[in-house]
């Protein structure tokens, strides 16, 4: 099945299907799924049938645009056809009008002529008979003259006669009626065809523009009204283009679409005549009204599961960063050997745990089209240490050899999304390391030349390549690597875990960067994962040393909004532990009326609190500090991580954010960041 346009843009929005190919290989990897004993019985019959489903639904597309498109050809030739019509019987009319008065000329001077000869007929007796031969011969010119003026006038009523019969043979084939408006006189001609589209009957109609105005819909008649007089006042002989909605005789209304133009003006430019052509389109206007129900249901249905997933994230980040808080202050004190263990082991499983959430909120991410990509110059060489360094104790526990290597020509500075790229080389690596019991997990990174199914222009492309000497994969469990929460087999996820989102994601990264992730394995041998990225030269860029050099400053006053008892523990141990005074508030009102009575260099407000959330107590704050020159720093301390909620709390009037669990170095930097920007002395609300 080939898909048409219709149908590949609306999986393309749908399920994110951007190609016939990419159509084909979803369904045959659907088709692979049956029969195998993981998916659930109900399911199959859906398996089986979408692939007819879908066939069904582009034969539905095809055969709408071959309506479509021979409707609208139909409509433009008896567009024309009509308009040629017109014109020529305008000119046919001039011409024998202008046959007539030649002939009531000449039989005028025929008539004279005549009453001259008889008058003096004796004269012409006696002169002989060449005068008598020349009247005659005259009179003989005179009627050849008729006889052609005749057989012209006769050709012309044939050749008009058939070209109204051609003209009815479009129209009748076309399924479209005419109609033509005096605006003089207020007559209305409506063809045949027009009056049947409603279940009229031509007689039924009288010849007037009452009869219109009396068939449109209540909601449709001042819009239309409005349509025909701007296109009138307009004094242009352009096609104008209206939908409306007329009565039919059953009482049901049909979709009519009105198309004309005005034909002739007077001295003045006002409109005498206008016509034009009409067509059912009630077919079409359903089918809209459909597809904008389903992109509606589609929105909500997203949008439902965007807040479900931000409600998530928000009800298990929150818990997560009491665990992870409280499991690393525990890790800085003196402890036996036994209890470091134990705390070690919890924190690396809470660690696990929000890597799993982190992989349902990118992934949800990028099902939405809502994951942006950057274009900054950023240090390669540095952003390989970063990925590979935290995944060396792992491979050397396993004995395992972990090495990268960069070939010749590839810059140290180039341009492109940083994070993004460790992400899918962190990913790729720690499969890597994770099903390799034995032998070398290794990274190359060499420069390639431009792939020609490359779009994007591009002065250096780079090949990122990591390979392994684990357990590989058979031809089968290739087919399915990148498929959505997809293991190699069950036995897989049991025995190494994950959510089977890893390679997904980092398949769709790699599109957003504008490369494709492939893969090459063996089972028993092994597998490469490879992928190609522009990444355009880059500058380093010029570094403020005042900033790089400077210290975060301790002895700060520093407020904590937040209701959570055991997070409030871990805001004010770890704000303590880099040198700060610390005061806890439990909701946005105790916020306010902490900042109004006391000064405070820093605060830290969490969003969701009962009584006043954290954007109502930010906006009280800001309100408050109108007119004083005051500002105090506020940092979004939240749970909620969903793409663009960074902007909201900006735009709400905060000046930071950090994301809960929250990560120690993240903390420092923006707070460091934003006390650089202020003078050593807080600036509260209250003046001492």
């Amino acid at each position: 099945m080939t898909p048409v346009r219709l149908l590949l843009r609306q999986l393309s929005r749908s399920c994110g299907i951007q190609s016939p190919e990419a159509l084909a290989d979803m369904l045959g990897r659907l088709g692979a799924l049956d029969g195998r004993d993981d998916v659930p019985a109900d399911l199959l019959p859906l398996l089986a049938g979408l692939p007819r489903l879908l066939a069904q639904v582009n034969d539905t597309y095809v055969q709408h645009e071959r309506d479509l498109n021979l409707s609208h050809r139909s409509l433009e030739i008896s567009s024309q056809e009509l308009t040629q019509a017109n014109r020529r019987l305008f000119e046919e009319a001039r011409q024998m009008q202008r046959s007539v008065t030649s002939l009531r000329r000449t039989l005028d001077q025929l008539s004279a002529d005549a009453g001259g000869v008889f008058q003096d007929e004796a004269s012409a007796s006696v002169a002989g008979n060449g005068s008598t031969t020349s009247g005659t011969a005259d009179l003989e010119s005179i009627a050849q003259q008729v006889g052609k003026l005749v057989e012209a006038n006769a050709l012309s009523r044939q050749m008009l006669h058939a070209s109204e019969e051609r003209l009815a043979l479009a129209v009748q084939g076309s399924n479209i009626g005419l109609w033509d408006w005096n605006l003089v006189n207020n007559h209305v001609h409506f063809s045949r065809e027009w009056a049947q589209m409603l279940g009229y009957a031509q007689g039924d109609l009288a010849p007037e523009s009452e009869t219109l105005i009396s068939l449109l819909h209540p909601d449709d008649a001042i819009t239309f009204g409005e349509s025909i007089g701007a296109h009138f006042a307009q004094r242009t002989d352009a096609t104008f283009v209206t939908d409306v909605r007329l009565r039919c005789k059953d009482g049901a209304h049909k979709w009519i679409e009105f198309k004309g133009h005005v034909v002739q003006y007077d001295t003045d430019g006002e409109p005498m005549r206008a016509t034009g052509i009409s067509t059912d389109v009630s077919a079409r206007k359903s089918w809209e009204q459909a597809m904008a129900e389903a992109r509606a249901a589609a929105e909500a249905a997203s949008k439902a599961k965007g807040d479900f997933l931000a409600n998530m994230s928000h009800e298990i980040r929150t818990p997560m960063n009491g665990i992870l808080g409280l499991t690393e202050l525990c890790l800085g004190t003196q402890l036996t050997d036994e209890q470091r263990t134990y705390l070690d082991m919890v924190h690396g499983s809470a660690r696990a745990l929000l890597t799993v959430i982190n992989d349902v909120l990118d992934f949800s991410k990028i099902e939405a089209n809502k994951l942006d990509i950057e274009h900054l110059p950023f240090d390669l060489p540095q952003v390989l240490r970063h990925a590979l360094a935290p995944l060396q104790t792992k491979a050397t526990q396993q004995h395992l050899t972990l090495a990268s290597k960069t070939g010749p020509g590839v810059t140290e500075w180039v341009v492109g999304d940083a994070g993004r790229l460790r992400q899918v080389l962190v990913n790729l690596v720690g499969n890597a390391v994770k099903f390799t019991e034995g032998g070398e997990v290794s990274v190359e990174v060499t420069r390639v030349e431009r792939p020609t199914n490359a779009t994007a222009a591009c002065d250096q492309w780079v090949r990122f390549a990591v390979t392994d000497t684990g357990i590989g994969m058979s031809a089968e469990q290739v087919a399915s690597v990148f498929e959505a929460f997809s293991q190699a087999d069950s036995s897989i996820s049991r025995r190494f875990g994950g959510t089977g989102l890893g390679l997904t994601i980092s398949a769709r990264l790699v599109e957003l960067m504008g490369g494709h992730l492939q893969v090459r394995s063996q089972l028993g041998k092994g597998s490469t994962f490879w992928f190609e990225l522009p990444l355009p030269v880059g500058q380093a860029p010029e570094v403020d040393t005042r900033e790089q050099m400077a210290n975060l400053p301790t002895g700060l006053q520093v407020l904590v909004a937040e209701d959570h008892p055991v997070n409030q523990v871990v805001a004010r141990k770890v704000l303590e532990f880099l040198g700060q005074h610390v005061t806890l508030v439990a909701n946005g009102i105790q916020a306010v009326e902490a900042v109004t009575a006391n000064r405070y260099d820093l605060v830290f407000m969490d969003i969701q609190m009962p009584e006043m959330d954290g954007f109502e107590a930010t906006r009280h704050i800001r309100l408050l500090e109108l007119g004083t020159g005051a500002r105090v720093p506020i940092i979004a301390m939240t749970a909620h991580a969903m793409e663009g909620y960074r902007e909201r709390c900006v735009a709400g009037g905060m000046d930071g954010y950090v994301t809960k669990p929250v990560d120690r170095k993240q903390l420092v930097q923006e707070m460091q960041r934003l006390m650089s920007r202020r003078p050593a002395a807080g600036s509260g609300l209250v003046q001492h």
